[in-house]
C-alpha cells in the first residue's frame, strides 16, 4: 500500500465531506501525474483477471478499483467491488473507508457511517475519519453518536476549528447548552466565523435561560449581518423571553420588512401588538394572515376575539362560522358563535348552532345555559326551564344557572319554584345579589311583602358596605314591597329617591302615586300621574290609575276620558276595564259597565279567583268554575254597588 497517498486524500476528505481514498495499488495515471480513473479502473480490471491469489492481493485490486468508481460517480458499483474486497480480506480496513465513501455518494449514509467506524477500529490510523463520520451521524440526527465522534476527531486534531461548531449544534440537540456554549467559544477563538459563531452562542445562551445575554451575542451577529433573518428571529424570542416588548416587537418589524409574507413572524406580531395594546395593529397582521391564506383556527378564532372586542359582532360571527364550516371550531368557539349570533337580530341561528353542539355534547352544560337563557328571552319557558334544569342535574352546584331558573320561573308565574331556587343559591352564597334580589322578588309575587321588605334592607345594606352604588332600581323594587306591607310613607321615601336619580323614570312616579293614595293624598297623588304622562302620555297604567284618582275626586268625565283611552292603548287590561266598568256605573251605564267586567274577567281563572272571592264574602251562590251566569252577573251587579257606593240595581238584589 502506498500510504503517503491515502493520508492525502483522507485529508482531502475532511474538508469536503467525502471525496476519493487512495488506491491500494499504483493506480494508472497520465504523464503529468494525474490519476486517469477509466484508465485506472481497465487496469485494475484487467490485473483482478490475472491474479489468482491471494485473497489479500486480490482483494486490494478490489478495493483500489472500487476507489476509481467513486471518482467516476459509478458508486454500486464501487460498492460490489469493495463488497468483494471485504469478502476476500475482512480485516482491510481502507476496503471499508473505501465502501463508506462509497455509499456516502450513494445515499447511504448510516451505512457509511457504520464502514467508516469499522475502518476506524480496524485501523487508528484511519481516526481522521471520525470527522466525516461525525458530519455524516449529524446527518443521520444520530445526535449522541455524532458528538462521540466529534469528540473523538477533535481528539485526533484539536486545530479542527469547524468541528466545535459542528459538535456545539450537536450538544445543543443533546439538550447541553453549556457544552454548547464552551464549543462555540473556542470556534470563535480558533478564528470560525464570527456571525455562526456569535450565533450559536446566542442560541446556547436562550437554551441557557439567559435571553439577555443571548439578545447581546445576537446584537453581535447583527453587526456584521442586519438582515440576517434567522438572527431576527432569534432576537424576536429572547426579546419575548426577556420581556422586551419594545426590542421583540423592533426585530419582529425588521424581520417582516425583509419577508413581509413571512406566517410565522406575522403571528408573532400579532401577539405583540395585543400585548402592546395595539389592537388595530395585531388586527392589520391577522387579515394579512388570512389573505395569505394562512387561515388556520387560531388566526380565525384570535380575529374573531379581536373583533368582538371592537364591537364588530358580525365580523366576529363570520371568523366564527368559517371555523364552524370547516369543521375545526372548539366547543367553545361554537357557544362564542351561538353567543354573538344571540346578541344580534337571529335568535334562531344562535338556536341551531346550540341544538347541534349540544347533540354533539350533551353533557357540555354551558350550552344548555345558553340555550336555555335564549329560549327564555324568546318566551319559550318550558322548553327554557328543561335546559336549565339538565344543567343543572350536571352540576347542581351552578349557582348561575339556578339564578336563571329562578328567574324563568318568577316570570312564568311559578314563584314558590323561582323563590326555592333563589334561597338555594342565597344560602349557598349569601354574596350573590342578584339571588338576593330574585328572592326578594319572589316574597313580593307570593303575597309576602313584609319579609320582601326585609330582604331588600339586607340587599340595600350588603350593596352600600361593599362600597358599590345602589341603583335606583333597589329603592324602586323595596317602595313597591313597602306599599304593599302598608308602609306607604317608606315608599313614598324610596319613589322619592327614586326620582331624584332618575326623574324620567315613569313608573316611579306611577307607583309614588300609588303611595299617596295609600295615605290618602288624592290631589298629590293625580299630579304625580300628571307628571308620569308628561313624560309618556300613552301609558295605560298611568291613565287607567288617573281614571280612578279622577273618579274617587268625583270628576267623572275627565275620569271616562283617561279610562277610555286606557283601555283603546291596553284592551286586555283588566285593572283599566274594571275601574271603567265602576265610573260608568256613576254615570249610569250599567250596560257598559258589565261589558267591562265581562272583558276584564274573559280570563277563566280570572273569573274563577273573583268568584271564590265573592263566595267567601257571602255575596254569590252561583258555580265558582269561571262561567258567567246570572248569577255571576247578579254578584257584578253587588260588586259594583258596593265599589261606588250605589243603590243596586233590582236585578242584583
Amino acid at each position: 500500500m502506498r500510504w503517503a497517498v491515502v493520508a492525502a486524500v483522507l485529508a482531502a476528505v475532511l474538508a469536503t465531506l467525502g471525496g476519493p481514498f487512495a488506491a491500494a495499488t499504483e493506480p494508472a495515471g497520465t504523464e503529468d501525474g494525474a490519476v486517469d480513473p477509466a484508465a485506472a479502473i481497465a487496469a485494475y480490471t484487467r490485473a483482478i483477471s490475472r491474479t489468482p491469489g491471494p485473497p489479500e492481493r486480490l482483494a486490494a485490486l478490489f478495493q483500489s478499483r472500487c476507489q476509481m468508481q467513486v471518482l467516476t460517480g459509478a458508486y454500486e458499483a464501487a460498492l460490489a467491488d469493495c463488497d468483494r474486497a471485504i469478502e476476500l480480506d475482512p480485516a482491510l480496513a481502507v476496503a471499508y473507508a473505501s465502501r463508506g465513501e462509497a455509499a456516502l455518494g450513494a445515499g447511504r449514509l448510516l451505512q457509511a457511517s457504520e464502514d467508516f467506524a469499522a475502518a476506524i477500529a480496524l485501523d487508528r490510523d484511519l481516526a481522521p475519519l471520525q470527522a466525516v463520520r461525525g458530519r455524516v451521524l449529524v446527518r443521520l440526527e444520530r445526535w449522541e453518536e455524532a458528538a462521540a465522534a466529534l469528540t473523538d476527531a477533535l481528539a485526533h486534531n484539536p486545530a479542527a476549528v469547524d468541528l466545535y461548531a459542528l459538535r456545539g449544534s450537536v450538544w445543543l440537540e443533546l439538550d447541553d447548552p453549556a457544552a454548547a456554549l464552551i464549543d462555540f467559544g473556542s470556534y470563535l477563538r480558533g478564528g470560525g466565523d464570527a456571525v455562526a459563531g456569535h450565533l450559536g452562542r446566542a442560541r446556547a445562551q436562550r437554551a441557557l435561560g439567559n435571553p439577555g445575554s443571548a439578545m447581546a451575542e445576537v446584537e453581535q451577529v447583527l453587526a456584521a449581518a442586519p438582515d440576517r433573518l434567522d438572527a431576527l428571529v432569534l432576537l424576536i424570542d429572547a426579546a419575548a423571553e426577556a420581556g422586551r416588548l419594545s426590542a421583540a416587537i423592533a426585530a419582529v418589524e425588521h424581520a417582516l420588512a425583509l419577508a413581509p409574507d413571512n406566517p410565522a413572524l406575522l403571528r408573532r406580531a400579532a401577539g405583540f401588538y395585543l400585548e402592546d395594546g395595539r389592537p388595530a395593529d395585531a388586527l392589520a397582521m391577522l387579515d394579512r394572515l388570512v389573505a395569505l391564506g394562512a387561515d388556520d383556527a387560531d388566526v380565525l378564532r384570535a380575529r374573531a376575539g379581536l373583533a368582538a372586542a371592537n364591537g364588530d359582532l358580525d365580523a366576529a360571527a363570520a371568523d366564527l362560522q368559517r371555523l364552524a364550516d370547516s369543521g375545526t371550531a372548539t366547543s367553545d368557539d361554537r357557544l362564542q358563535l351561538a353567543l354573538l349570533l344571540a346578541r344580534g337580530p337571529d335568535a334562531e341561528a344562535a338556536l341551531a348552532v346550540l341544538s347541534g353542539l349540544i347533540a354533539d355534547r350533551p353533557d357540555l352544560a354551558d350550552a344548555l345555559v345558553l340555550r336555555g337563557t335564549l329560549l327564555r328571552t324568546l318566551g319559550r319557558g318550558a322548553a327554557a326551564e328543561a335546559d336549565l334544569s339538565t344543567a343543572l342535574a350536571l352540576d347542581p352546584t351552578a349557582a348561575e344557572v339556578q339564578v336563571q331558573r329562578g328567574l324563568l320561573r318568577l316570570e312564568s308565574g311559578d314563584a314558590a319554584g323561582a323563590l326555592a331556587d333563589f334561597e338555594t343559591v342565597v344560602a349557598a352564597a349569601p354574596e350573590r345579589r342578584d339571588a338576593q334580589r330574585g328572592w326578594a322578588a319572589a316574597l313580593v309575587t307570593l303575597g309576602r311583602p313584609g319579609e320582601a321588605v326585609a330582604a331588600y334592607d339586607t340587599l340595600i345594606a350588603a350593596t352600600a358596605a361593599a362600597g358599590d352604588p345602589v341603583p335606583p332600581a333597589l329603592y324602586h323594587d323595596r317602595g313597591v314591597a313597602r306599599r304593599l306591607a302598608a308602609d306607604f310613607a317608606g315608599a313614598l321615601a324610596d319613589f322619592d329617591r327614586v326620582i331624584a336619580a332618575e326623574p324620567e323614570r315613569v313608573p316611579a312616579h306611577i307607583n309614588r302615586a300609588r303611595a299617596l293614595l295609600g295615605l290618602g293624598e288624592i290631589a298629590a297623588a293625580e299630579a304625580a300621574l300628571d307628571t308620569a304622562l308628561d313624560l309618556d302620555g300613552a301609558d295605560a297604567e298611568a291613565l287607567a290609575l288617573r281614571g280612578m284618582v279622577r273618579r274617587i275626586a268625583g270628576r267623572l268625565d275627565a275620569s271616562l276620558a283617561d279610562l277610555d283611552r286606557a283601555v283603546d292603548l291596553d284592551p286586555a287590561s283588566a285593572f283599566a276595564r274594571e275601574q271603567r266598568a265602576l265610573a260608568r256605573t256613576l254615570n249610569g251605564d250599567m250596560e257598559g259597565a258589565l261589558a267591562d267586567l265581562r272583558a276584564a274577567w274573559a280570563d277563566v281563572e280570572a273569573l274563577t279567583r273573583r268568584q271564590e272571592d265573592w263566595l267567601a264574602a257571602g255575596t254569590f251562590a252561583g258555580p265558582a268554575d269561571g262561567r258567567w251566569t246570572p248569577d255571576t252577573e247578579a254578584a257584578a251587579r253587588r260588586w259594583l254597588a258596593a265599589a261606588t257606593g250605589t243603590a243596586p240595581t233590582e236585578d242584583a238584589q
